[in-house]
């Protein structure tokens, strides 16, 4: 932003080395040409458009491609929220037949001896030909949370919570109380991820 409670942020900026790419988000158009100085990208102006948030989130990306590392894949997960580009159903095949599997009807996403499973809201544990490395990319992470390496999670499906040795948690999960274990290095992110 520009306008800021105790002074402007073209005067920071002009206190530090610019090395990150600027998109200015503001209600003042005045300082429109004065932006593009400071690695500008775009200049965004109040109420900020849905299209033109993601042009210019686009437009980073294509600047960044060479350097596109963990910040990228963040950028990309942003630009898929916004964007709403995250997985609405999956095919299933149960025997000689196949089963459209809407997202609401999904609790978790399980791992046992190299073969994932959905498990749905009616208790059913179906099997799916992806892995659940594959199913972190495909879901919205606003709903889903990789709790472990055999988990994946949906926030609607948590009945309990309840710590556990060695700083971890453990869930019960709807509709059949299946317990899952938080592993420790992703406790606080899980944390971080249900009160957002």
């Amino acid at each position: 932003d520009i306008q800021l409670g105790d002074g402007s942020a073209f005067d920071f900026l002009g206190s530090v080395t610019v090395t990150s790419s600027i998109i200015f988000t503001t209600a003042y158009d005045e300082y429109a040409i004065k932006a593009f100085k400071y690695n500008s990208i775009d200049y965004l102006l109040k109420p900020i458009e849905k299209r033109a948030l993601i042009d210019a989130l686009n437009k980073f990306m294509a600047l960044s491609v060479k350097n596109i590392g963990k910040k990228g894949h963040q950028l990309q997960t942003v630009r898929k929220i916004i964007t709403n580009e995250y997985q609405k159903r999956f095919l299933i095949k149960i025997g000689e037949q196949y089963k459209n599997l809407l997202m609401e009807d999904i609790n978790f996403f399980y791992s046992r001896a190299g073969q994932c499973y959905i498990h749905t809201g009616s208790a059913q544990h179906l099997p799916i030909d992806h892995s659940l490395d594959h199913l972190v990319d495909k879901v919205n992470p606003l709903d889903f949370f990789r709790v472990n390496r055999q988990y994946l999670i949906k926030s609607t499906s948590i009945v309990e919570i309840h710590t556990y040795f060695n700083s971890r948690l453990l869930l019960k999960l709807s509709p059949d109380n299946t317990e899952v274990i938080v592993s420790r290095d992703r406790v606080n992110d899980f944390k971080r991820w249900l009160d957002s």
